[in-house]
């Protein structure tokens, strides 16, 4: 990020001397205009005054003619209403129009600079192609949309523009204004409770949904309010929800995780991303007594973001060295076809020897298959010893004496009983 600052910097300072002194001059009273407008906005209030002055004038008759007969066509009979609650309708539009403004316009100098300067425009993403770009638009709507139906899910937009930031860095900051500012209107426009008053009734309709209104709900066999739900409801429910096997997976992705980010910190980011999907409303709900109603309903967002745990451990699984015992005995052939369709899952041959005829068919399927290279010598001690398995072994062959048997060449014995399990594993003995 600072080297990113350090060649920005580098960019307008060549851009800036190649102005010229006029252009220099119309740039610098644009910004300056801007800037005083900014701390009018945070600190002096000189617009506000005038505003009420103009209020003021226009009312008593005493305006320039042109603001005078603007107020007398919109206010009619302006005399049946006191001065004091046109002041107070313009205090109150003067709040509203305050934020948005001190958000707009700095983005505008942005944008002036951006004109003049091509280095700054270069820093923080500014270009027109941007605009054409259709994935901008359609995460921009689902933002919106997403919104207007659960306000939670600003929350989700947050974490988007985390990620964009971490991949572009100051680049990302103009494709984040369209994102935001599109999906804010895409909000506006599909949520008619937002219309009268858009920042307010949207500030107060999050605050109602995470602090619900108490209710009756049903966990554990009965009946609760929703105030004294213990700290686990809702990694119960989600359990209960995502099944037995999608959370042994979770929990196995989780712990992957933290010891992928133990040994490699290459992406700590997307691990954290991750963590805050889900953390971040398990402690509302845990810690701010934020309200869960409907169940998990309003929660479900954060279901991608725990089978991509559940995800990670399923990788885990399908890496992870398997070594089938007794070459699955009774399922012999079964276990051949596993271990040649997967490439982390091995068999050994303990055991078998007990069963010397299933023996010699699970070394011939193997050979057929083509997977004898992935069979591991096992002897199950300490109900046999490794002298004696070897020994059955290497006279396998027995069955096939005067027969026309496939026999089972001694080059792949002999390989059985001294191949080097954990290095086939990718194991080694220090480990």
């Amino acid at each position: 990020m600072l080297a990113d600052l350090r060649d920005a910097a580098a960019c307008i300072r060549a851009g800036w001397t190649g102005l010229s002194g006029r252009r220099k001059g119309v740039l610098a009273g644009i910004l300056l205009l801007l800037g005083l407008l900014i701390l009018d906005l945070v600190w002096i209030g000189i617009l506000r005054g005038l505003g009420e002055s103009v209020l003021a004038s226009v009312y008593h008759g005493t305006a320039p003619p042109p603001l005078q007969r603007l107020f007398d066509s919109v206010a009619t009979d302006a005399y049946k209403t006191p001065l004091e609650a046109y002041v107070a309708k313009f205090e109150a539009f003067y709040t509203e129009v305050r934020l948005p403004l001190l958000f707009l316009l700095p983005l505008v100098g942005l944008v002036v600079a951006s004109l003049f300067l091509p280095g700054v425009g270069q820093a923080w993403g500014f270009s027109r192609t941007i605009t054409a770009e259709p994935m901008l638009w359609m995460s921009a709507f689902l933002l919106g949309a997403t919104v207007c139906v659960r306000q939670l899910g600003a929350f989700v937009g947050g974490l988007v523009s985390l990620y964009f930031l971490y991949r572009t860095r100051l680049k990302a900051a103009f494709p984040l204004v369209l994102y935001w500012a599109a999906g804010a209107a895409v909000t506006y426009a599909t949520w008619p409770y937002l219309w009268p008053n858009p920042i307010r009734r949207f500030m107060e309709s999050l605050f109602f949904a995470a602090q619900f209104p108490p209710h009756h709900t049903f966990f554990e066999g009965r009946w609760m309010s929703s105030r004294i739900a213990p700290w686990y409801y809702f990694p119960k429910l989600a359990a209960i929800e995502l099944t037995e096997p999608a959370v042994v997976l979770l929990l196995l992705g989780a712990a992957a995780a933290l010891w992928r980010l133990r040994r490699n910190r290459a992406h700590w980011f997307l691990y954290s991303l991750l963590a805050l999907w889900v953390g971040v409303p398990f402690a509302g709900l845990v810690f701010f007594d934020m309200t869960a109603y409907g169940n998990i309903r309003h929660l479900l967002f954060t279901l991608p973001a725990l089978l991509i745990l559940a995800g990670i451990g399923l990788a885990v699984m399908t890496e992870l060295p398997i070594v089938i015992a007794h070459m699955g005995h009774p399922w012999l052939a079964e276990t051949i076809v596993l271990v040649r369709k997967h490439p982390n899952l091995y068999a050994d041959i303990s055991a078998l020897h007990y069963r010397p005829w299933q023996f010699y068919n699970g070394l011939v399927l193997a050979l057929e298959y083509g997977v004898e290279d992935k069979l591991l010598f096992g002897s199950d001690w300490p109900f046999t010893t490794p002298a004696e398995t070897a020994a059955e072994l290497r006279r396998i062959n027995r069955f096939t004496e005067g027969t026309s048997l496939p026999r089972i060449p001694e080059e792949v014995i002999e390989a059985i009983i001294g191949r080097d399990g954990l290095a086939l594993l990718g194991l080694s003995s220090s480990s």
